[in-house]
This record gives C-alpha cells, structure tokens and sequence, in this order.
C-alpha cells in the first residue's frame, strides 16, 4: 500500500485547468463525486456491509 505523506482524504474542488483549489471536504473517503449547477456536492461512500449500507453524502454550496 502507497501512502503520501501528508495527504489527507477528503474531496478537492478546484480547476483543472489551473489547478487551483477552491474548496476542501476533509474526513472523507469517498468512491465517487458529482456536483450539480448550484455548487452542491454529493459522494458516495461504501463501507463494509456489515457495518452500514452505501450512504450518498450531499454538501451545501454555503
């Protein structure tokens, strides 16, 4: 397993093209992200399906 010091997981938003990063969601891991045309976030998060079922995790544009 790699590990990248100094990483942590969380969803990045920002540009591609200028690699900017705009905003940080910290304290997840998440399988898949998609945003909509109001700026809201969503992720889908699995987990072991003894613990939880799949969750869908959705952010607020503040």
């Amino acid at each position: 397993m790699l590990v990248n010091a100094g990483w942590k997981n969380g969803v990045r938003i920002g540009s591609a093209k200028d690699g900017s990063l705009w905003a940080f969601i910290d304290g997840i891991n998440p399988e898949g992200v998609g945003a909509d045309d109001l700026g809201n976030v969503f992720a889908g998060l699995t987990r072991s399906p003894r613990l939880s079922p799949p969750l869908l995790q959705k952010w607020v544009k503040q």
